[in-house]
């Protein structure tokens, strides 16, 4: 699971203490939330490409 962490802190990766500076990490679900719960890091949500598509016609527009 990504997380952005804002300042460099601790976290327990597998039952070993990782040092993480700022920035983003991938990381196991549970120290990630435990990093979101303490204020530290915030979730970073994969974005998707989207298709651009024809704008409609408005109403006014059709005379």
């Amino acid at each position: 699971m990504k997380v952005k962490v804002h300042s460099p802190s601790d976290a327990i990766v597998n039952g070993k203490v990782k040092k993480l500076t700022a920035g983003e990490h991938d990381l196991p679900e549970s120290a990630a939330r435990k990093l979101v719960k303490n204020g530290v890091a915030n979730f970073v949500v994969e974005s998707t490409a989207t298709k651009a598509t024809k704008p409609t016609k408005a109403a006014s527009d059709e005379a």
